[in-house]
């Protein structure tokens, strides 16, 4: 009797709700403590939005990453520029599967080209719209754990028509440290 071999390339395990929730929970937790002490959020209108930072963090708990899949220019009828757009993949890190996508874009007059022209304003419209369609794709698969989290599901990059806040991270106290070619004092130098 000959055995035939079977090709089995994916097991797709059934989590229980409860675990499912239960786990979700447990990010939030994590992403709260995070996003607080790194002051990964904007306050916009009294609302907490998150920062790209923070959307990545949700990824890395979940073993995901981005793959930009193309970036390009959004042209009008006579050549110019008017904005670039950019689609973002998110991969699985074990298995190399796209679990999720989005697609966005960042004007020529949006906040992130303020102040800069010809290259500059390129390079900053092609950044900002990589970041933000990696925003929309984490939010599109984790919305509901941020909002476990108390935060709103849009990413701060939607809300904001100015500059974001500057980040208040919280710095770990240092020790001061004697240089070693400055040893010969005997006086501390912090480094």
């Amino acid at each position: 009797m000959a055995m035939e071999k079977l090709d089995v390339t994916e097991t797709t395990v059934v989590a229980r709700p409860r675990d499912v929730v239960s786990q979700a929970q447990e990010q939030a937790k994590v992403l709260l403590e995070i996003v607080e002490a790194q002051g990964l959020y904007a306050n916009i209108q009294g609302k907490r939005y998150l920062m790209a930072e923070a959307w990545e963090t949700i990824g890395a708990f979940n073993h995901v990453g981005t793959d930009t899949e193309w970036v390009k220019p959004i042209v009008d009828p006579d050549g110019k520029t008017t904005a670039w757009e950019a689609k973002v993949n998110l991969v699985h890190r074990q298995h190399g599967n796209t679990v999720g996508s989005a697609i966005m874009s960042c004007g020529m007059d949006e906040f992130p080209t303020k102040g800069k022209s010809g290259e500059a304003a390129n390079k900053a419209a092609r950044s900002a719209a990589q970041t933000w369609a990696a925003s929309k794709a984490y939010r599109m698969n984790y919305s509901w754990v941020v909002v476990l989290a108390g935060f709103e599901p849009t990413p701060a990059s939607e809300m904001m028509t100015d500059s974001p806040p500057a980040k208040k991270r919280q710095q770990q106290p240092q020790e001061p440290r004697t240089a070693p070619e400055q040893g010969k004092s005997g006086v501390p130098v912090t480094l």
